[in-house]
Formats: C-alpha cells, structure tokens, sequence
C-alpha cells in the first residue's frame, strides 16, 4: 500500500474540520462531485465545492473528470494517495503542530459521526451490528507493544485490500500513544543540607 506524507500545506487544509470531514467521505466514496459529497455529508454543495478547491489546491483531491449535468458540467473528485500519512514527530515545531491540529479535527468529525450513528443505532438493528468502540488503558511488554501496533497496521491493510463496492461502509479512527499527563520530568536533586554547627 504506497503511503503519501502529508507536507506543511496539506496538514494545515486538514486542520480544517470541514475540509477534514470532506477528504474523509471523498476518500471513502472513492470518487464523487459536490453535490454527492454533499448530499452524504448532510451539507450545501457550495461549502462542500469551496473545500474541495482547497483540498485540490493542497494535492490532496483531484478532478477526475467532467460529466455532463442540467445546468453545466460538473467535475467529479477523486483522492490522491491510497493511505496517508502524518510527517515524523521530529519534522519540526511548525510541522508538529500543524499534525496536531489535523489530527484533531479528524478526530472532532470522528466523534460527530459517531455521536450521529449512536443516534440511528437506538432504532436501526444494521447501525447498531456495524458499530464498535473500544477505549483502553494498556500496559505491555515492549516486544508486546510492537505487535499491538502491527496487529492494528494488518487491520488497516486488511481493510484497504478487501474494499467492495456493495459492502457496508465503515470509518475507522485509531490513536494509541503512550500517556503523557503523569508524566514528570525527572526532578533535580535538591543539594545535601550543610550539616549543622
């Protein structure tokens, strides 16, 4: 599966929920005009139009083609890469934070989405057999945690070879990283209390 790192412009197009939200449904259509994403997404086809120029502008998308339509013809869009990528974590303080806030906003339509197919789920059983959440607080091995992390590269390559156009749709988000709240910088060793006379 050929990867693409995203640079400093396409991160900071991702950091855009909106435009995030939009490059999530294009990619999981596989190809599709405003009006489609649009209609998928539950938005206007002028702001989706707007963020797909953008995501084009970053190397992101690109118009396919052209197709006829009653008014004008209307391009149809289509993603660039077949998986993406986050630059090195050492890539530099701009390029950090830049990831963050792309993260972060995939992460925001993530919760949005979920929130919205939690909602379905309470009446509708398909919703409901299609959905999965797990939230863990891990501790492994080193050797254990290398093999956690392919086990979850496997799924995701798993995934990308089986893709069928008549199955069901799916959108999956992983993050695993190690805590940082309780984490504390080693503290200096105060100096030993002169003795006393």
């Amino acid at each position: 599966m050929a990867k693409m790192t995203l640079n400093a412009d396409q991160l900071a197009c991702l950091a855009s929920p909106a435009r995030n939200e939009v490059l999530t449904q294009l990619r999981g259509m596989g190809q599709g005009s405003a009006s489609e994403i649009a209609k998928a997404l539950g938005k206007k086809p002028e702001a989706v139009h707007y963020h797909l120029k953008a995501l084009v502008a970053a190397g992101l998308a690109l118009v396919a083609y052209r197709r006829p339509a009653p008014k004008k013809p209307e391009s149809v869009y289509k993603p660039i890469g077949t998986a993406l990528q986050l630059p090195p974590a050492n890539a530099g303080p701009e390029i950090a934070a830049l990831a963050r806030k792309a993260v972060r906003a995939g992460f925001a339509a993530t919760a949005r989405g979920y929130l919205a197919a939690a909602k379905m789920a309470e009446e509708d059983p398909v919703v409901r057999s299609n959905m999965h959440l797990i939230r863990a607080n891990l501790r492994l091995a080193t050797e254990d945690a290398k093999t956690f992390l392919s086990l979850i590269e496997a799924a995701n390559i798993f995934a990308s070879e089986h893709k069928s156009e008549e199955g069901v749709r799916l959108i999956w988000s992983s993050a695993v990283y190690p805590p940082t709240a309780n984490r504390q910088k080693p503290r200096a060793k105060s100096p030993d209390p002169k003795p006393r006379a």
